[in-house]
């Protein structure tokens, strides 16, 4: 999918995302005004989830648990960096 789509901005990939949905489903002007929203919510989903799972001390990590879990810390920065902003 990459190699496809790799040369795309995020923009084009939106809309090229649209077109195919498009294809099998119409979408009123209400339903595309509403995908900025849909994406903040999806966000406050994704922040406490991570907010949950990263609450819970655990002692004697392994390794690769604590690499997932520095990579579910940055997420979680990234979120509350951005939260307020109109991701794409």
């Amino acid at each position: 999918m990459e190699e496809i789509s790799g040369n795309l901005s995020m923009e084009e990939k939106k809309q090229c995302f649209l077109s195919g949905y498009q294809s099998v489903t119409a979408l009123t002007q209400e339903q595309l005004q509403s995908i900025p929203f849909m994406r903040r919510l999806v966000h406050l989903q994704e922040y406490a989830t991570l907010l949950h799972v990263l609450g819970e001390e655990i002692q004697d990590m392994p390794d690769w648990m604590k690499m997932l879990c520095e990579k579910l810390n940055n997420k979680l920065i990234w979120l509350e960096k951005n939260m307020d902003k109109d991701i794409e």
